[in-house]
């Protein structure tokens, strides 16, 4: 996630800067969940500002994922609204191990977080 900020705060393809040309289309669908105008200005802020940047950048990725996958599924559309299956996004954070399940932006769920039925 911090690389794809980067490649878009900097304007550097990933390509150009990694040598690998299969990293276009993952950072391609992240930069969709960067305020490219808040990343413009992300050279010039500290350490602490880029870091809560990316954060909310990884938040703002995983709620975009699981809204495209509810468009794109009329199946997995359809047993949300009936209650049969629930999305619920995470964030795994690599240094700690911690998980962060993001309940309140749940698709199919009861606000209670409990899974309708389970």
């Amino acid at each position: 996630m911090t690389a794809s900020v980067k490649f878009t705060s900097t304007g550097t393809r990933p390509e150009a800067a990694t040598g690998c040309g299969h990293l276009e289309a993952i950072v391609s669908r992240i930069t969709q969940s960067i305020d490219e105008e808040k990343c413009k200005h992300l050279i010039s802020s500290n350490e602490h500002e880029q870091a809560e940047f990316v954060e909310h950048v990884t938040r703002e990725n995983v709620l975009h994922s699981i809204r495209q996958i509810v468009e794109e599924s009329s199946t997995i559309r359809e047993l949300a609204q009936q209650g049969k299956i629930g999305l619920i996004g995470a964030i795994y954070d690599v240094s700690s191990g911690n998980i962060e399940f993001l309940t309140d932006d749940s698709i199919g769920l009861k606000r209670t977080g409990h899974l309708v039925g389970g």
